[in-house]
């Protein structure tokens, strides 16, 4: 009997999180159109509803009027109900957003370095998730869920591409960053690889909303990206699924001197490889995309010229590795989002499609391509969205289980 109960209460939790999910994707729904995504009976999705708005984790937004017969109530997630601070530790900026429930962006702080110094990054953390906190009252403090960080794997790697000095990596080698923070703060703390973060955030509230199983690639100082199957993120034995940067592909007009025929996707296709063209071009570019956005606003025809050639060759690059990917998991869809300007992003995304399709793609079913939603706000949004997503995202135990 103990058994049965504790089975009926996972069923129960389980059902909220569906509904709590579903209303995220939908923005508001009444209880009719819930029983329609969520396959649950019309009682017990009234017990949830119920139940959720007794606990003041959805409200009541309007009526709505089907026909002749009674308004129905429309519902929508209680924005007040969960607050959160993400925080993105990246290679060359720190970012920290406060969000409420929705997603909505409360507070937001960004910090440009040339190298992230382990002790600079907790103080400005601490500064900032302070400041946060300052902009929720008491009442709003006691719905605080956590903090969230999304960190690249092995920060203390890739020291040649980045030229980091032996001095700041023998730092982070020797550097407990979960530890420090866990002293810093009384709340819990989620750590998750940034591009993970990136994924969750264009899962619960960018395309994520319209399909359930895409490749995600996010172009950042590097790339790289995440997996997401029947709604939910694969993270993988290691948690590197989705680690396209590493995947090879062909050398391409910037690197034709390397000595291998094949090169790793991250060789070709990141704003650090965009840098240092620019760089042996004469143009001294220190921050990958805010320096760099410089050079794009600068209209210089040169510059201009570039930027249209590095797009077309990493956009090449990017669908070999799209049609390694989807050979292996049928994704319908591929979304692809950069820490450069919304145009420039779209542009590479037609041209990925563009590629991809020239290419022999017999026996596979093209997917969609798709600009990703967030750009260089992705990784921050995402990290504070991790709080809530082991507590309301509803999880496929088989799935859980590959994840």
């Amino acid at each position: 009997m103990r058994g049965q109960g504790s089975n009926s209460v996972s069923v129960r939790i389980n059902n909220e999180k569906i509904v709590l999910h579903s209303l995220r994707k939908l923005k508001k729904a009444s209880r009719s159109d819930l029983v329609k995504i969520t396959s649950l009976s019309f009682q017990t999705l009234a017990t949830i509803t119920t139940s959720l708005a007794k606990r003041q984790l959805i409200h009541k937004i309007g009526k709505q009027i089907n026909g002749t017969g009674q308004p129905s109530y429309l519902y929508s997630l209680n924005p007040q109900a969960a607050f959160s601070i993400g925080v993105n530790i990246g290679r060359r900026y720190l970012m920290v957003f406060l969000i409420d429930f929705t997603g909505e962006v409360l507070y937001r702080k960004t910090k440009i370095y040339t190298y992230p110094e382990p002790e600079e990054v907790i103080e400005l953390i601490a500064l900032y998730v302070e400041e946060s906190l300052a902009k929720l009252t008491e009442e709003q403090k006691k719905c605080f869920h956590g903090i969230g960080v999304g960190i690249p794997f092995h920060l203390d790697s890739w020291e040649k591409e980045l030229e980091l000095s032996d001095e700041v990596v023998k730092k982070w080698e020797n550097f407990d960053l979960e530890k420090k923070l866990q002293a810093l703060f009384p709340y819990p703390i989620f750590f998750k690889n940034d591009v993970w973060a990136a994924t969750l955030a264009e899962l619960l509230l960018g395309q994520g909303t319209l399909c359930k199983n895409f490749l995600y690639i996010n172009i950042g100082t590097f790339i790289g990206g995440g997996v997401v199957f029947n709604g939910q993120i694969i993270s993988g034995r290691i948690q590197h699924a989705g680690n396209i940067g590493v995947m090879p592909v062909s050398k391409g007009r910037f690197n034709k001197d390397h000595p291998k025929n094949y090169i790793q996707l991250i060789s070709r296709a990141s704003l650090n490889t965009l840098k240092k063209i620019l760089n042996r071009k004469g143009f001294k570019v220190i921050h990958d995309f805010y320096d760099l956005q410089k050079w794009v606003d600068s209209n210089q025809a040169e510059t201009q010229s570039i930027i249209a050639d590095w797009i077309d060759d990493i956009s090449e690059a990017i669908a070999l590795a799209c049609l390694s990917s989807i050979s292996l998991l049928d994704f319908e869809a591929i979304v692809i989002d950069s820490s450069l300007l919304e145009e420039f992003s779209k542009k590479i995304v037609l041209k990925t499609r563009e590629y991809f399709k020239s290419f022999d793609t017999t026996g596979i079913i093209l997917p969609e391509f798709y600009p990703g939603n967030f750009g260089k706000s992705a990784k921050v949004l995402g990290s504070a969205l991790i709080p809530f997503y082991d507590k309301y995202v509803p999880k496929n135990n088989l799935i859980e289980n590959l994840a």
